[in-house]
């Protein structure tokens, strides 16, 4: 059922509609059916008019959540190398002289542009279906980028 077609039969039962979400709208009409208002709370049962629709907005809470969990990993790795980074910028006054300082220092740039660089490869990588968990599922095995 499209939007046009869940708000006439709203409207047909009487039930206001203002300003309302779609999901809203549809516990409403289960309600005024005399229903379980389940609709994308929990699984509905075989029948009832609304399954395709709740599967649908479930599909779409699912990706969401995959989407949310993605991006916390990448935020993380993301994290990560601005302290790493960040160390090194802060740190040449009192070390400049040191060659040691340098070469960790050129080594963990190197790392770090590294990792960088497979996280935006691994990022654009991503064209499945279901790319969002796909992408989720694959960064969390992995434990994030490794350089």
């Amino acid at each position: 059922m499209n939007t046009s077609q869940i708000l006439k039969e709203a409207e047909e039962m009487g039930i206001e509609l203002g300003w309302i979400a779609k999901a809203d709208l549809i516990r409403s009409i289960q309600r005024a059916e005399g229903n379980i208002d389940c609709y994308a709370k929990e699984r509905n049962k075989e029948g009832c008019p609304w399954r395709d629709e709740c599967l649908k907005a479930e599909n779409e809470i699912a990706q969401i959540e995959a989407t949310l969990r993605g991006s916390s990993f990448i935020t993380r790795d993301l994290r990560n190398s601005a302290c790493i980074l960040s160390l090194i910028v802060e740190n040449p006054a009192k070390f400049i002289k040191d060659e040691l300082f340098l070469k960790h220092s050129f080594e963990a740039i190197t790392d770090e542009v590294k990792r960088m660089k497979k996280l935006i490869s691994f990022v654009k990588s991503i064209t499945d279906q279901n790319g969002v968990r796909a992408f989720t599922r694959n960064y969390k095995r992995e434990g994030g980028i490794k350089g």
